[in-house]
């Protein structure tokens, strides 16, 4: 019997060591309250310069050929209309700018800007492991406010994060 105990205790423990490190890997390694890290993006648009002009940064990380972040990006962007005077969203894109172009140029505007990283550079810095996935930080401290998928925004979320 002590036995039987004895190996259940210690399958459990190797099953919650187990689950610890997968879901340890697939967390992002971003926190809330800390800065962020360089962006290091190619845009026709300086995006810390337009950054600049705007209290808070939406950094969407997107793929063009994901339904998803298309209609993640479409919300979103109804989203930040509420506050057209605070917030930019720039899409952040792993293809080159002739793969993506047409598809995220639709979205983009004055408060929408396109931004590739070809090299991953920008992903790997902010440890960006899928897509739709979003970061708003405040522009003046760029400390981050939020992250997650952006699909779990919705307007009461927002403006809580806004504050």
């Amino acid at each position: 019997m002590a036995l039987k105990r004895q190996i259940v205790r210690y399958c459990s423990v190797l099953l919650l060591l187990f689950v610890a490190s997968i879901t340890s890997s697939e967390a992002q390694s971003l926190r809330l309250g800390e800065k962020i890290p360089a962006i290091n993006v190619v845009s026709d648009i300086d995006v810390e310069q337009r950054a600049a002009t705007s209290n808070y940064v939406c950094l969407m990380f997107v793929h063009s050929k994901s339904a998803p972040c298309i209609e993640s990006i479409a919300t979103f962007k109804g989203l930040s209309s509420l506050y057209p005077d605070d917030m930019l969203t720039v899409l952040i894109t792993p293809e080159s700018e002739g793969d993506a172009t047409e598809m995220l140029l639709e979205f983009a505007d004055d408060k929408t800007i396109v931004a590739y990283d070809n090299d991953y550079r920008t992903y790997e810095v902010f440890d960006i492991k899928y897509v739709p996935f979003g970061i708003i930080y405040r522009t003046s401290t760029r400390k981050i406010l939020w992250f997650g998928t952006v699909g779990q925004l919705n307007d009461e979320l927002l403006k809580t994060t806004l504050k």
